[in-house]
C-alpha cells in the first residue's frame, strides 16, 4: 500500500502490517474497488481459485455464476455506501462445492469516505481452511 505526501508516524507499518495480515489470512481476501473492481487477492485466493492470478482489475461480480451477478453487484453497492454485509453465496465459479459464506466491509478513509471494501469469503464447514 502506498500513500502519498506526509504521513501520520507509524502509517507505513501499519500498512505493511494489514497487508501481510491479509495476505496470510486462511479465508479468501479480496481488496474491491468502491465500484467493484478486485484490487488484491489473498494467497488463499490463490489456492482456492482457479486463474487467481488474473483477477486482479476484473469486476467482482464476474467471479460469479452468471444467475448470481446481479446480487452480487447490489452488494457491493450497498457495501460502498457504507454498510456492511454477511451473505450466504454460491461456491465462485471454478469452486467446488456448497454455499460459502461471503462478508463484505466498507473501508473507510479519513474523511469518512468509503475508498475500497474488504470481501472475505469462507468455505463451508469441513473443507480444509475454513475459519472455525
Amino acid at each position: 500500500m502506498t500513500h502519498m505526501g506526509a504521513e501520520p508516524r507509524g502509517t507505513r507499518t501499519v500498512s505493511r502490517f494489514s497487508l501481510a495480515y491479509l495476505r496470510g489470512r486462511r479465508e479468501c481476501v479480496f481488496l474491491l474497488t468502491p465500484g467493484g473492481r478486485i484490487s488484491f487477492v489473498s494467497d488463499s485466493v490463490r489456492t482456492r481459485l482457479p486463474n487467481a492470478d488474473r483477477l486482479a482489475g476484473r469486476d467482482w461480480w464476474d467471479l460469479w455464476p452468471e444467475n448470481t451477478r446481479d446480487a452480487q453487484r447490489g452488494a457491493v453497492r450497498d457495501a460502498s455506501r457504507g454498510n456492511a454485509l454477511c451473505l450466504r453465496v454460491a461456491a465462485p465459479d471454478g469452486a467446488d462445492g456448497p454455499d460459502w459464506e461471503q462478508t463484505l466491509s466498507p473501508i473507510h478513509n479519513s474523511d469518512g469516505a468509503v475508498e475500497s471494501v474488504l470481501a472475505v469469503l469462507r468455505p463451508p464447514a469441513g473443507q480444509p481452511g475454513e475459519s472455525g
